[in-house]
C-alpha cells in the first residue's frame, strides 16, 4: 500500500449550508486563538475573524423571517467569510503546518484524510549468486524489490511450475533443489497483486 501524506484543508463552498460554515469558523476561530503560539501571526487576526464571523451568525434569520433579501444578505456573508476570512487563515495554516498534520489540526480546520491505496507490484530483477553452502541449495538476489513486499519461488517440474517456497527479502536461498541446473520463476507479491514472473536458471550442488 501506498500512504497518501499530503497535507489539505477541506474548506466550505458557496453551496455549504450556513450552520455548516459557522460550525467551520467557530472551530477554527476557538483552534488558533487556543494556539496562539504556534499560529502567531495569521493574515486574519482573531478579532477580525471574530468580527467577520459574529456578521455572519447575525445574517441567519428564523425560517418565517426569510425573504429574498435576507437570503441574499446571508449567502453573500457567507461567501464573503469563506474567502475573506477562512481562506487566507488557512494558506497560512499549511504554511506553519509544513506538511505536519498534528500542527494543521491545532487550528480548527478539517483536513483531508489520509488515505491507502493499492499498487500493483512491478517488473523486478533477479539473479542468481550461485550455489548454496549446502546441497541442493542456491542463493538468489533480486536487484529491485519493485513493490513487492514477498517473492513466491517456483520450480519447473516437467512442464509444470511447483509452488518450492517463499521469502520477504531480497537475498534468499533456496534449498531442497535437486543437484545440477534448476528453472525457477520468481512472482512478487503484494496483497492481492501480483508482478510479472521472472524466470532464472541457477545451480545446485
Amino acid at each position: 500500500m501506498v500512504r497518501i501524506t499530503k497535507l489539505a484543508i477541506i474548506l466550505p463552498t458557496k453551496r455549504t449550508s450556513v450552520l455548516t460554515v459557522i460550525a467551520d469558523g467557530e472551530s477554527v476561530l476557538e483552534g488558533m486563538t487556543n494556539n496562539a503560539d504556534v499560529f502567531t501571526t495569521p493574515p486574519v487576526t482573531m478579532l477580525a475573524f471574530a468580527a467577520a464571523l459574529n456578521l455572519l451568525k447575525d445574517s441567519v434569520v428564523p425560517e418565517n423571517e426569510k425573504n429574498t433579501t435576507t437570503t441574499n444578505l446571508m449567502q453573500k456573508r457567507k461567501e464573503d467569510f469563506i474567502k475573506n476570512e477562512l481562506l487566507p487563515n488557512s494558506n497560512y495554516v499549511l504554511m506553519v503546518a509544513n506538511g505536519d498534520r498534528y500542527i494543521a489540526g491545532l487550528s480548527g480546520y478539517r483536513l483531508n484524510k489520509e488515505e491507502a491505496i493499492p499498487t500493483e507490484p512491478s517488473v523486478f530483477q533477479a539473479v542468481s549468486v550461485g550455489v548454496g553452502n549446502v546441497v541442493g541449495s542456491t542463493v538468489v538476489r533480486i536487484l529491485d524489490r519493485a513493490g513487492c513486499a514477498f517473492f513466491i519461488v517456483k520450480r519447473k517440474v516437467g512442464d509444470e511450475y511447483v509452488m518450492h517456497d517463499a521469502f520477504n527479502t531480497l537475498t534468499f536461498t533456496v534449498t531442497g533443489l535437486p543437484s545440477g541446473s534448476n528453472i525457477l520463476q520468481i512472482i512478487g507479491k503484494k496483497g492481492d497483486y501480483t508482478s510479472p514472473p521472472v524466470e532464472l536458471v541457477v545451480r545446485a550442488l
